[in-house]
């Protein structure tokens, strides 16, 4: 395996193969003065976060501003203590598909195990009762359905439990928080959907964050960042971006002020941006 080494300069925008500069911050200026990154991702999610107030009782049919639609059964939620509800829900969805959204959400495309995926679109989906942030249990699948310009065969379905992405377990083969394979997936527990004409299809039977992925196969070559010393990690992020690709990687804090390499990979011929976002904390 090939190995790379790369130090990020605060300010500045290094590049492993290739230069390409985008403009990610929004116009709009905070007066808290203690404003940081991570409020400013916090604040995107929330303004990101679409609600939509339903009938549980009735059939739902939903479509997010940028496309995803979601059908839920009649009568599919319960409550912690198995209530069957049936009054008003709180479906909550976020659609994470292009860069500039990954960078303004911090919602990044990177394994539990460390490894670089290639997406194909990332979305969170939460049911609710109204004015509460406590999921509920889902009776059967809710299908969703990410669009796509064109077919995939090597998409998989992922789910990220707070420690990076991983394959989505089946349901059926007892896992609570698994997916149900799509109709024509033989491949069933591996994560496997395959695309359909209006996008790509996944039942999910709980709430959360997924992602339609794929891992590049071949040659890989490893690289490694550092972050020098005097980086404020409050109001400093890198992010490792694949051009010409919905991949996108934040470097952890353990990297900045001389702390440890951060080592990822990425398959031989791939053009790689280090990008550096920084933020005055005064203005926001």
């Amino acid at each position: 395996m090939k190995k790379s080494y790369l130090l990020v300069a605060a300010a500045a925008m290094l590049i492993f193969a290739a230069c390409q500069k985008e403009n990610v911050l929004d116009s709009e200026k905070s007066t808290n003065t203690s404003y940081e990154l991570d409020d400013y991702y916090k604040d995107n999610r929330a303004k990101s976060l679409q609600t939509f107030t339903v009938d549980a009782s009735s059939a739902i049919e939903l479509t997010g501003e940028q496309g995803t639609t979601i059908s839920i059964p009649a009568n599919n939620f319960r409550d912690v203590n198995g209530r069957l509800i049936t009054g008003n829900v709180e479906v909550k969805l976020m659609e994470v598909y292009t860069k500039l959204e990954m960078f303004k959400t911090d919602v990044t495309t990177i394994t539990a195990d460390g490894r670089m995926l290639i997406s194909g679109g990332e979305f969170f989906i939460d049911v609710t009762l109204p004015g509460s942030d406590k999921g509920l249990d889902f009776v059967d699948g809710i299908r969703v359905v990410v669009p796509a310009e064109s077919e995939d065969p090597n998409m998989k379905f992922w789910i990220d439990r707070g420690d990076g992405w991983e394959l989505a377990p089946d349901k059926n083969a007892g896992d609570r928080d698994g997916v149900v394979a799509a109709p024509g997936d033989e491949d069933g527990g591996d994560g496997h959907m395959d695309p359909w004409d209006e996008g790509y299809v996944a039942y999910i039977v709980s709430g959360g964050w997924f992602n339609f992925d794929w891992t590049p196969e071949g040659e890989f070559c490893e690289f490694c960042i550092r972050v020098p010393r005097g980086s404020d990690v409050a109001t400093t992020d890198v992010f490792i971006s694949v051009d010409g690709q919905l991949t996108m990687v934040h470097v952890p804090d353990a990297a900045f002020n001389g702390g440890d390499l951060y080592c990822t990979s990425g398959p031989v011929g791939t053009v790689v941006s280090i990008i550096v976002i920084q933020m005055d904390p005064a203005t926001g």
